[in-house]
């Protein structure tokens, strides 16, 4: 990885799937909206939280690679005012959900 100085924002699919059950019980249009968490998050905490996880090998970070897009944040406003949607599952425990999933699906494909 990079220096591991970008930020994003993501969702998990469970908050994800609440906010369309949203919009297609209050939306009477067409039009566009986020579904993140609001919160911007560094890589570099995305990575620590993910060897809290359970991630069982090293993160190396390479200061020579270039940075990229610095900043990759989703504003929520929309999705809060028109259908009432804040995430409810905070990062880490999202990251657990994510983590213990695709082990069960790897244990079941064995």
């Amino acid at each position: 990885m990079g220096p591991a100085r970008s930020e994003g924002s993501g969702a998990v699919i469970g908050d994800v799937a609440r906010a369309l059950l949203l919009a297609a019980e209050r939306l009477k249009f067409e039009r566009a909206g986020h579904i993140v968490t609001g919160s911007e998050t560094l890589i570099r905490k995305l990575a620590e939280h993910v060897e809290r996880v359970g991630f069982e090998d090293e993160t190396v970070w390479d200061v020579s690679k270039p940075y990229g897009q610095l900043r990759r944040f989703l504003g929520v406003g929309r999705a809060r005012e028109v259908i009432g949607f804040v995430a409810g599952v905070p990062l880490e425990e999202g990251l657990r959900l994510t983590v213990a999933s695709f082990r069960a699906s790897v244990a079941t494909a064995r």
